[in-house]
């Protein structure tokens, strides 16, 4: 069965012009791009900012940034800690708001 429209009708994927091979290049490109993107953010970690830690929550397994004074205040009016346990801090989480274990890390 043949194709009965014109080459702008089939725009310039199948007209076979150097626009094609052009439009496909810079599509692949942008694809390639992403990817990398995609990959660097993946495999990346946040800038260190001085005078805070990030917290892991063992509830809703969110990662938050936190103020050292802001984490003493979170300990507040009561706290757990054993210091064996991944999760060692029994505070209130700063992503979801409830009472949870949490992690925290002091050098990312």
């Amino acid at each position: 069965m043949t194709d009965r429209r014109s080459e702008s009708e089939r725009g310039p994927e199948r007209a076979g012009s150097a626009d094609a091979a052009a439009t496909r290049n810079r599509g692949a490109e942008a694809a390639a791009t992403r990817k990398a993107d995609g990959k660097r953010a993946l495999f990346s970690s946040a800038v260190r900012r001085r005078g805070t830690l990030v917290v892991e929550c063992s509830r809703c397994h969110g990662r938050t940034r936190v103020s050292y004074s802001e984490f003493v205040q979170r300990h507040l009016p009561y706290w757990l800690w054993t210091p064996w346990r991944h999760y060692s801090r029994y505070v209130v989480c700063p992503a979801c708001g409830r009472r949870a274990w949490l992690a925290a890390r002091w050098f990312e």
